[in-house]
C-alpha cells in the first residue's frame, strides 16, 4: 500500500531566489504570466525567459552602467538605458514602460503590456548589439551614448512586426491597441501606418 504524503507549500517556495527578490521589490510575476497575450513568438519567448530568470548574469556588472546586475536591473534601473529612453520617447513614457511591465498588470490593458514589453525587447536586442559590435574604449563609450538611435530602429522594426504577425493570424483588434505604440497603426481601412510622433 502507497502512503501519500501531503504538504503545504508557501508562494515563497514556489518561486526561485531570483523571483523571491523581484515580488520583494513589487513585480507581480503571477500577474504576467496568467495575461493571455497575443504577440511575436520571439517576445513570448522573451518575457517567459526573463521572468524565470533565463538571462542570469555571466557576468555580474551590467555591461552599459557597470553597476550589479541582474534582469530587471536593466529594464528599470540602468542610467544608460535610462538616458536613452528619455532622448528617444521622455521619462513619462519610461515610467509608464516600466510599471505596465511589471508592477500594474492590468488584464484589460493587454496592449499597453504588449507594447511595454515591445519596448523591453527592443532595449534587450540594443544592449545586445552594443555588446557584440564594439570595442573596449572610444568606439564602445561612443556607441553606448548615441544608443538611442538603434533602440528607435529596433523599436520601429519590432512594432511593424508585432503589427504584420497580428494582421497575418487574423486577429481581431481593439482600437485602443495601438495607442503606446510610438511609430506605427492601423488606420480605419487596416492598413499599416506610420505615427505622427512629434
Amino acid at each position: 500500500m502507497k502512503t501519500i504524503f501531503f504538504y503545504t507549500q508557501t508562494d515563497k517556495d514556489l518561486f526561485t531566489k531570483n523571483q523571491n527578490k523581484w515580488i520583494e521589490k513589487g513585480v507581480k510575476l503571477k500577474k504576467i504570466w496568467q495575461l493571455k497575450i497575443s504577440c511575436m513568438p520571439n517576445i513570448k519567448d522573451f518575457i517567459r525567459k526573463l521572468t524565470f530568470n533565463f538571462f542570469r548574469t555571466i557576468n555580474r556588472k551590467c555591461e552599459l552602467c557597470d553597476n550589479k546586475f541582474d534582469s530587471l536591473h536593466l529594464f528599470t534601473e540602468c542610467k544608460i538605458v535610462e538616458k536613452w529612453e528619455i532622448d528617444l520617447y521622455g521619462d513619462y513614457k519610461r515610467n509608464e514602460r516600466i510599471k505596465s511591465s511589471f508592477y500594474q498588470i492590468v488584464n484589460s490593458k493587454v496592449g499597453k503590456f504588449t507594447h511595454s514589453f515591445i519596448l523591453n525587447w527592443s532595449i534587450w536586442i540594443t544592449r545586445n548589439f552594443i555588446i557584440h559590435n564594439s570595442q573596449v574604449g572610444i568606439h564602445r563609450t561612443e556607441m553606448i551614448n548615441n544608443a538611442h538611435h538603434i533602440l528607435e530602429r529596433n523599436i520601429k522594426i519590432t512594432e511593424l512586426n508585432q503589427i504584420r504577425y497580428l494582421i497575418l493570424k487574423g486577429q481581431k483588434i481593439k482600437e485602443d491597441y495601438f495607442l503606446d505604440f510610438l511609430f506605427f497603426e492601423l488606420n480605419i481601412s487596416k492598413e499599416i501606418v506610420r505615427k505622427d510622433l512629434r
